[in-house]
């Protein structure tokens, strides 16, 4: 369930991952002394990495939830209704394609 819940959430937050780290991430880098440059302890590259990319990770996470709910699937919904179409209107869009083919006008 955790799994469905994520695969739901993984398009949301590979749109949004740019926004989550230049407008959450960076500055919570910046306040936190996290910065990438800042070598001043031994082997401090990989802690870094090992507290940033879990908190990136989480951080895309939650600035893609809101999106997916309130933005995705209400598209999703209104493409699925669009594409459903009533039997009268397929059978219009059967004509016309068979005029097409037919080279009617």
């Amino acid at each position: 369930r955790l799994w469905k819940a994520l695969a739901l959430l993984s398009y949301s937050a590979y749109v949004v991952q740019q926004f989550a780290l230049l407008l959450l991430l960076a500055p919570l880098m910046k306040e936190l002394d996290l910065n990438w440059s800042n070598g001043t302890t031994p082997g401090g590259a990989v802690w870094r990495y090992a507290l940033v990319f879990p908190l990136f990770a989480m951080m895309s996470c939650a600035v893609a939830l809101p999106f997916h709910v309130f933005l995705e699937m209400p598209c999703i919904r209104l493409g699925r209704r669009i594409g459903t179409a009533t039997p009268a209107t397929r059978s219009k869009a059967a004509t016309a394609k068979e005029e097409l083919e037919d080279g009617l006008p």
